[in-house]
Formats: C-alpha cells, sequence, structure tokens
C-alpha cells in the first residue's frame, strides 16, 4: 500500500504481545530494515542483535519496554 518511493517506519515494544513477539522472534514480518534496542538502565538503551531483544520482559526489570523493534518498509519503485 506504499506509494513508489514511499517509507513506513514503525516501533514496537517486545514482551507486550505474544503473536508479535513470535512473528519477530521467526524473522516473519518481511521488513526490509530492522534495529533492536534494550534498556541497560532507567534510562540507557542501546543497540542490540536480535537474540538479545527476544525474550525481553515488558515492565520487568524496568517499567514499561525494556526492548524495541525499530523496522522500515522501504518500497523503492
Amino acid at each position: 500500500m506504499l506509494a513508489a518511493g514511499g517509507l513506513f517506519a514503525f516501533t514496537v515494544p517486545l514482551g507486550y504481545n505474544r503473536d508479535l513477539d513470535r512473528l519477530i522472534a521467526d524473522n516473519a514480518l518481511g521488513s526490509d530494515r530492522e534495529w533492536f534496542l534494550k534498556r541497560s538502565g532507567p534510562r540507557k538503551w542501546g543497540e542490540v542483535p536480535r537474540a538479545k531483544a527476544v525474550g525481553a520482559l515488558y515492565g520487568r526489570p524496568y517499567p514499561y519496554a525494556n526492548a524495541l523493534l525499530i523496522a522500515e518498509y522501504d518500497k523503492a519503485n
């Protein structure tokens, strides 16, 4: 549904929705690019590989998201 040259980006917290977490773990979303971020402190985030982000718990050890997926879909033509 993207126009030619369009870009769609979204973020999703891991550990919040089991069905979506399974798709992410299985690399089944079909995105063109993905980045994973994981909390290592109350206000400290760092990029990690998928394997380190998958399985993160929502709300523990820090409130709210403790790992995020940032994904892009790109329609070059």
